[in-house]
């Protein structure tokens, strides 16, 4: 998100070469290929925010603390809501689809992906049982 003005140039683009004709045509590409990075830094940012620092006395602590940022409301839609509208692609919708029925460690796997996936950090459990953010 260093660049906001070029990402949303460039999403802008993207969203364009989708018109129908073009598709029809062979050009463009998939609504559903698209993804919005600006979407991808609230999503990230609201998840670093809410773990960094937290210490978790068990897995479930932790678990809840992910769902609590899924909850999160951005634009009128809980951040859940949008990746399930595809916000952040197909491929990220269908990593995330089973989150709300998912057992702790399903979420936190989930969260340890994405986290690894966009940003340079890591989830990890200490020694003692107890899940922590570093």
């Amino acid at each position: 998100m260093h660049y906001p003005k070029w990402v949303t140039a460039a999403f802008q683009k993207e969203i364009e070469e989708t018109h129908s004709g073009l598709l029809s045509a062979g050009e463009g590409c998939e609504l559903t290929a698209i993804t919005d990075d600006r979407f991808l830094g609230v999503v990230l940012k609201t998840l670093l925010d809410r773990l960094k620092g937290e210490i978790f006395d068990s897995d479930s602590d932790l678990a809840n603390a992910i769902r609590e940022v899924l909850d999160t409301v951005s634009e009128g839609q809980t951040l859940f809501g949008r990746i399930k509208a595809g916000g952040l692609g197909t491929q990220a919708y269908r990593r995330a689809r089973f989150l709300k029925i998912g057992d702790d460690a399903f979420v936190i796997n989930w969260a340890r992906t994405f986290i690894k996936e966009f940003y340079p950090a890591t989830l990890s459990k200490c020694f003692h049982s107890h899940s922590f953010f570093t």
